[in-house]
């Protein structure tokens, strides 16, 4: 504002010099003043509208520039969008094959047909864990590479079965996981064979139409046995086809058929017999343990012998 007074200040000192200098008669004064007072609104409207026009050119360079900068705004927008679709993988789920239905382990269970030794592992050599009655059912978890054992579940624990012909499976083994097996126990060093005890080649008997294996067992020392356990083997396959633990472990005579008296003493002759499902032409062989108290407990001694038809 002080710089349009200013101008219109000159204008009018101007033209009073330009009177003067022409020695013009004195003007009217009244003329005077709006002579001057158009000047000053002219040359002050025309300032105005250059401002104004001004004005409206840095409005429209900022519009301008705010949608220069709207539109790359969008552009990285989008370009972001891009390269973060590029980036996150895209997940396809599998394929579902009609009709297949996944299953676990196959329920398999085992009947057994006679008295038999759970034991830990698969291998007579291994401690029993539990004396499974006949005519009992256990699940079956596992089996050996050659399903001649069988791990089954019972009250005991997880023990191990031989799967003789006292056994019979109610599924195709096979389907079985393989069971991971203890290690054998490592031998000790000391005499196998049981002092004082003789023992005579095996006869298979007829026993209510049923083979049984009899073994002829006589104590020539001076031990008195009060348990034992044998465990008869095929020589061709390795496979158990009986055994048998029991307190009451001696018969009277061969055809005890499974019965027995608590012990054998000094000199006395006992046999061991028990039910086993293989043809009588069969090779065999049988290890017999025999203990001096109840139970497989106290001096217990190892021997064996073959039944060859």
């Amino acid at each position: 504002m002080r710089k349009l007074l200013h101008q219109s200040g000159t204008l009018i000192l101007v033209l009073l010099i330009s009177l003067t200098a022409c020695a013009a008669p004195a003007p009217d004064p009244e003329a005077l003043q709006a002579t001057i007072q158009v000047a000053a609104t002219s040359t002050l409207g025309a300032q105005l509208a250059a401002t104004a026009e001004a004005q409206a050119t840095e409005v429209a360079l900022a519009a301008a520039l705010q949608a220069t900068l709207d539109t790359q705004a969008t552009g990285v927008a989008g370009q972001t969008a891009t390269a973060q679709a590029l980036i996150t993988p895209t997940v396809t789920p599998p394929p579902t094959l009609a009709g297949v239905v996944e299953s676990g382990p196959p329920d398999i269970t085992v009947l057994t047909l006679a008295e038999m030794n759970c034991r830990l592992g698969p291998s007579t050599g291994l401690a029993v864990v539990t004396t499974l009655g006949a005519n009992q059912t256990f699940s079956v978890i596992g089996r050996d590479a050659t399903s001649s054992w069988l791990q089954i579940e019972t009250d005991a624990g997880p023990c191990w079965l031989a799967n003789t012909s006292n056994v019979e499976p109610s599924g195709d083994l096979t389907l079985l996981a393989l069971a991971p097996t203890p290690p054998e126990p490592t031998p000790t060093l000391g005499p196998t064979q049981a002092p004082g005890i003789l023992v005579d080649r095996p006869n298979i008997v007829d026993c209510n139409g049923q083979n049984f294996i009899a073994i002829p067992i006589q104590s020539t020392g001076g031990l008195t046995f009060q348990s034992g356990e044998v465990t008869v083997t095929r020589t061709d396959t390795g496979a158990v086809v009986g055994e048998r633990n029991s307190n009451n472990f001696f018969g009277a005579s061969q055809f005890s058929c499974g019965g027995g008296n608590p012990s054998l003493g000094p000199g006395q002759l006992g046999w061991l017999t028990f039910q086993v499902k293989v043809p009588d032409d069969i090779e065999l062989r049988a290890v017999i343990t025999l203990c001096t108290e109840t139970g497989l407990r106290g001096d217990c001694y190892k021997t064996a012998v073959f039944h060859r038809p």
